[in-house]
């Protein structure tokens, strides 16, 4: 059987390539692609609406690129093939969402914790908060490996060091509960969203069990 990139897929790659050779050449322009493009809180002074897109297409080194990048490649030009490209393209974007309001929802939660405010630089309890800003579509790509998961339940995934094939059905899981004790954990030097990625996976998952399976029919 030969292998097709099917065209949401294909997209979603060129859109990753071309957000990341601009992110390279922008010192040269004098663009400050981080402050424009990465997505910062709302209470920030940074943020910008459309940050809220092209933050899923920007990525922070080439190994994000590369993880994101095989991910669509492998998982969702799959779930495109089951689903047809509309309905992929929108479980690729709703996830995308679910993964930034989760995002935004972790850090109100902090900001109400240490301030009594989700907006302390608005309401005027600081004058400036150092806010970190996020990219990359790996909420999105969360939602697409919970589809997968969906899907093909029976599915044999292999993995490097490891001698046995294990079903997707136990993969998806464990890459979810991984995260959750990592987000929990809050380990010291880790740069990662994991909230984000949990927020695109059940976001994911809301949509194929309980909208898509209902509402739509296969190839939409």
């Amino acid at each position: 059987m030969q292998f097709k990139i099917q065209h949401g897929t294909l997209n979603l790659l060129i859109l990753f390539i071309l957000a990341y050779l601009f992110q390279m050449v922008s010192p040269k322009i004098d663009f400050d692609y981080l402050a424009n493009m990465y997505v910062f809180y709302p209470d920030s002074a940074y943020f910008k609406p459309w940050q809220l897109i092209t933050h899923i297409f920007s990525h922070g080194n080439h190994m994000h690129l590369l993880f994101n990048g095989l991910g669509v490649l492998m998982f969702g030009n799959v779930i495109e093939q089951e689903l047809g490209t509309r309905k992929f393209l929108l479980l690729f974007f709703l996830s995308a969402a679910g993964a930034l309001l989760m995002h935004f929802a972790t850090d109100a939660y902090q900001l109400q914790k240490a301030f009594g405010s989700f907006i302390p630089v608005k309401s005027g309890l600081v004058t400036a908060l150092n806010y970190s800003p996020m990219c990359g579509a790996s909420g999105a790509l969360y939602g697409i490996i919970v589809a997968f998961g969906y899907y093909f339940p029976n599915q044999k995934m292999y993995f490097i060091l490891i001698p046995y094939p294990i079903k997707a059905k136990y993969v998806v899981p464990g890459i979810i509960v991984i995260d959750l004790f990592l987000g929990l954990g809050g380990f010291e030097g880790d740069p990662i969203a994991h909230f984000a990625h949990l927020g695109g996976a059940i976001t994911g998952f809301v949509i194929v069990k309980f909208w898509f399976s209902k509402y739509f029919k296969r190839g939409w």
